[in-house]
């Protein structure tokens, strides 16, 4: 029997309002309705099946102007429809409304109360909530799920860590949390211009490092105790998941076209219904696709005994370093063009002594900024001109000027 996703919808009775879902699946790209089914899967029968099985159609393409499929189904003496929808290449409307099938929450959704929330989320079993619910919600997870925090270090060739990290909070806090903190602290960016807009680019796609961390939270074993770990090294970064695959699965399923199986899926479903997930099944695929359209390589995946491992090795895109390069050969151009006088005390002393004979009155910040010297520079030697009686100040600091004496 298979789960409620994107295009697969379960209700336990018949209401002509369901039409709207019938709409959505249409206008997306197509989907079954079961009708006699449980939330979970089971199976809780429909009364009047076969009359069923005329009436909807007949309603269907009345009201929206299509076809359906409706079958009967049977599993341990129960019988259930299952209506299947194919997607139009034009929009359908119900009662004069679009509906779009995308599993997202709709505002409404969210005005509803806590429990509400949670029970359209799927995170009750019975009357107690499950414990996805606390992994997702709860300020301090790690009160009922051990090991619910991710660990961040930077580390040496040769395995000397230099600093770490630990993120805690909720999944949700958690993913944003990871974004700035490795973004800002264990990745360095470099910086180019488009006109006047500054343009950082870091050794990774933004876009695969989010996907990467959304993938870990949602494939954890959280009954595993230890924390997802990623390692920042000056070459590469590495996400290692305790998680497990399904039986029979290896690296090369992932990375190959595959059904969704993961290994949360109450929180994969919480991801993908808040709109922080594109659709089930496709995180690597989307991981690999962000560092091509990016210029990136694709990263390495592992899978052993200690999880499962994601190796981002660090580079700048070709078209980000050339931009780099540009830049910088034109700032050291400037640079070596500058009037900066050799390091040696007496050309800096004398290239000061020409420029207050051109201007008495020029300040130290000016004489600083002509010559390219440290203001500390600048003042130690003007008072080393005066010491050698080459200069004389005269009148106040602000409003005086430079005399040069004679003989120099």
């Amino acid at each position: 029997m298979p789960t409620e996703s994107q295009n697969i919808e379960f209700k336990e009775s018949w209401r002509d309002e369901y039409q709207k879902w019938i709409c959505g699946f249409v206008n997306a790209q197509g989907g079954t309705l079961y009708i006699g089914l449980r939330d979970n899967g089971d199976v809780c029968g429909v009364q009047d099946a076969k009359k069923l099985m005329e009436d909807i159609p007949n309603k269907v393409r009345d009201m929206m102007g299509i076809l359906v499929d409706v079958n009967l189904k049977e599993k341990d003496g129960k019988s259930y429809l299952e209506i299947v929808t194919e997607a139009y290449p034009y929009p359908v409307s119900f009662r004069g409304k679009y509906y779009q099938r995308s599993g997202r929450m709709e505002e409404a959704d969210l005005m509803d109360d806590n429990h509400g929330l949670l029970e359209k989320l799927r995170l009750y079993e019975g009357s107690y909530l499950k414990r996805a619910a606390a992994l997702l919600f709860h300020p301090d997870p790690e009160k009922y799920v051990t090991g619910a925090f991710v660990k961040v270090g930077f580390f040496r060739e040769g395995m000397d860590l230099v600093y770490q990290d630990e993120v805690h909070g909720n999944l949700f806090q958690q993913i944003v949390k990871l974004m700035d903190l490795l973004c800002t602290k264990y990745m360095k960016a470099i910086i180019t211009y488009e006109g006047i807009q500054r343009i950082e680019t870091l050794p990774m796609p933004r876009e695969a490092l989010r996907e990467a961390l959304l993938n870990a939270c949602i494939n954890k074993d959280y009954a595993e105790p230890s924390p997802i770990q990623i390692r920042v090294y000056e070459n590469k970064l590495e996400i290692i998941n305790g998680g497990v695959l399904p039986e029979g699965w290896t690296v090369e399923t992932l990375l190959s076209s595959h059904r969704s199986m993961p290994y949360n899926p109450d929180i994969a479903n919480a991801f993908f219904r808040a709109g922080e997930i594109e659709a089930w099944g496709r995180g690597i695929e989307r991981i690999i696709s962000a560092c091509k359209n990016d210029g990136f390589s694709t990263p390495e995946f592992r899978y052993d005994a200690s999880g499962i491992w994601t190796t981002f090795k660090f580079e700048y895109p070709e078209r980000a370093m050339t931009q780099y390069e540009q830049e910088a050969t034109t700032k050291s151009d400037q640079k070596a063009t500058r009037k900066r006088p050799e390091s040696d005390q007496s050309k800096q002393e004398d290239a000061i002594i020409k420029l207050l004979k051109e201007n008495p009155y020029i300040s130290r910040k000016e004489i600083s900024g002509r010559l390219g010297l440290h203001d500390s520079s600048v003042k130690r030697r003007l008072a080393s001109l005066q010491e050698k009686g080459a200069i004389k100040r005269v009148g106040p600091d602000k409003g005086g000027y430079w005399e040069v004496q004679q003989g120099f």
